[in-house]
């Protein structure tokens, strides 16, 4: 999937040769019931993916903006999974964008939706910072109250990855969750 058109800097995906984090495991069991976020590998986009959405949220950012599109377009395509947890999610991912991240060279923040081929959901949001303070704390979970905590949730899996210009120099992160079609599953 190539990034929206409306940036003024040409954002790229790493490559097979960019470092990544490695698959953790399955992750540990917390007393609520929820799995541990689960870090990994980024997930690809497969151009066979049945269903793909880029959508730039504009500034000021509202992660009840990114709610309210995501679940109008799964509820609209009629995807089999909990159309209300990946808005959560998707608001989480825009709000945390919008309150510890800076925005990107363009007139927004890119969000994107993708149903892979096994039917399981993936969120990507991009920001202009290429930190994630703390990812590994959210990854051992997340407390309540803070906001990524729905991730555990909802038993997704946290990744992220840099965003990289055309010259290999990094302009900010992407930030991808990829949820399960079923609770009891493990993205």
């Amino acid at each position: 999937m190539k990034p929206p058109t409306q940036r003024t800097v040409a954002l790229v995906r790493p490559t097979d040769s960019t470092p990544t984090q490695q698959p953790s495991g399955t992750g540990a069991e917390h007393g609520d019931g929820a799995q541990a976020v689960v870090p990994g590998v980024p997930v690809s986009v497969p151009d066979d993916a049945p269903f793909k959405l880029s959508a730039v949220l504009t500034w000021p950012l509202s992660g009840e903006t990114a709610r309210n599109l995501v679940l109008g377009r799964l509820r609209k395509i009629g995807w089999g999974g909990d159309e209300d947890a990946a808005g959560r999610v998707a608001d989480v991912l825009a709000t945390n964008a919008a309150a510890h991240a800076a925005p990107l060279d363009c007139d927004g923040t890119p969000l994107r939706l993708v149903i892979l081929p096994n039917s399981q959901l993936l969120i990507e949001v991009d920001d202009g910072t290429s930190e994630f303070p703390d990812f590994d704390k959210v990854v051992e979970g997340a407390p309540a109250g803070c906001g990524l905590w729905w991730v555990n949730h909802y038993r997704g899996r946290l990744t992220h990855y840099p965003l990289l210009d055309e010259q290999g120099e990094t302009v900010g992160k992407t930030v991808q969750v990829l949820l399960p079609v079923s609770r009891e599953e493990v993205a």
